[in-house]
Formats: structure tokens, sequence, C-alpha cells
């Protein structure tokens, strides 16, 4: 059985170094200070590892926001590994992004099919919190 999680962050930089630089990562939840809350863009960083024994020929990659009615998926083709040394594990890091989304309150369904598996992650909640609403910058203000 392969190892799933998912960080939720506002944005994901890749340095020339490979390394990634994630930027407001979520803690959880997600709050939002009132309904049909529009953020610029949310990034689901998809992080698989399982046995070198069990490496899937495809992955897909799904999101599914609240209030939608369908997942924005992503299919990825699998290229067979090199596994020199002493590695035992196959890892692969995926991210989805929304652009100019409305989050609505409700769970965030994540999941990711390796093959015809289907495994569910977890991904974050929405939560609405309308005593945010006063800390949020309203058109018209200094």
């Amino acid at each position: 059985m392969p190892n799933i999680s998912v960080t939720v962050c506002d944005d994901i930089r890749i340095e020339a170094s490979r390394k990634l630089i994630l930027i407001g990562v979520y803690m959880g939840e997600i709050i939002v200070p009132f309904d049909n809350f529009f953020i610029p863009q949310l990034n689901f960083l998809f992080h698989v590892d399982c046995p070198r024994e069990k490496v899937p020929k495809r992955a897909i990659f799904e999101v599914e926001l609240p209030g939608s009615t369908s997942p924005q998926r992503l299919e990825v083709d699998v290229a067979t590994p090199n596994f020199e040394g002493a590695y035992t594990r196959w890892i692969i890091r995926q991210a989805i992004t929304f652009a100019n989304t409305l989050l609505l309150p409700g769970k965030i369904e994540a999941r990711v099919i390796l093959d015809e598996e289907v495994f569910p992650a977890v991904a974050a909640w929405i939560k609405k919190n309308p005593d945010l609403h006063e800390a949020v910058p309203h058109e018209n203000t200094v």
C-alpha cells in the first residue's frame, strides 16, 4: 500500500536546484470570511511513495472542491524507474493548481489512482468564519 499525503498551499515555486518552495501552507483548514469567496490560486501537492515492487504504470491525481460537479484530474504516465543502489521506494510528487477559484465551505476530496486502484488522500476542509470579514480588505479602503 502506498503512503500518500497532500499539502495545500497558495503557491509552489521550483528552484533551479529542483527544490520546492511552498508559500502559504494551510495547516488543516482553509478559513474563508464569507460565502462565494474567491482565491487567486490554490495548490495541492501530492506526495506518493510505494515499494519498488509496486510501481504503477499510470497515476491519476484528483481534487474536488466543495460545490463542484467534477474533480480536477491530472493523469501521469509513469516512466520505468532506474533503481540503482539501495533505493527501496518509488516516489512521485505532483501538483494540481486551481486558479481564480470559488471556495465554498465543506470537505475537499482528494484521491490518487494508481493503475486501477483508488487511494483516498486527506486534503483539507473549507470553513466559514464571519469574524474574519472585518480583517479582509474591501474595495475603496486605504
